[in-house]
């Protein structure tokens, strides 16, 4: 029992070494082809012409993007006497998979959404009866996820 079990663990061993490479080579490429546009960050163009048939191409690796980009999404509001609160997550990204292809016809790299980030940002109003002025925005350090 003890010797079938060891050449199971051995075949089962072997197996993950012929299949991990593989697996790791195709998981960024595959990444970007399920994302679709909604991950979509832009492209920026290579400097070369000529004619593009591949719209998502090789992977170059991760790349950091300078400036954080995201977009805000509504969470809800609450009021007291004096205040008002509306309160808000930003939800964005701040490294991008970069790939070579073709985008809008031309050769390009395109950037996909890597490592998502967000935020709380809560805005404070000051409120007089029916009234509120004022605002002042809140937020929260950068954190990993959404």
């Amino acid at each position: 029992m003890l010797r079938t079990m060891l050449r199971t663990t051995a075949k089962l061993v072997a197996l993950a070494a012929i299949a991990l490479p593989s697996v790791t080579t195709l998981s960024a490429p595959v990444l970007a082809a399920v994302m679709g546009p909604a991950y979509f960050l832009g492209s920026v163009r290579t400097g070369e012409y000529g004619p593009c048939s591949e719209t998502i191409g090789a992977y170059e690796g991760e790349s950091r993007i300078s400036a954080t980009l995201y977009d805000s999404v509504y969470i809800g509001t609450q009021q007291t006497t004096s205040y008002k609160y509306v309160r808000f997550e930003d939800r964005g990204f701040n490294s991008a998979y970069r790939y070579r292809g073709c985008y809008g016809s031309y050769p390009a790299w395109g950037y996909y959404g890597a490592h998502e980030i967000s935020r709380t940002a809560t805005q404070v109003w000051l409120c007089y009866e029916d009234q509120c002025m004022n605002p002042i925005w809140y937020y929260s350090a950068w954190r990993s996820g959404w």
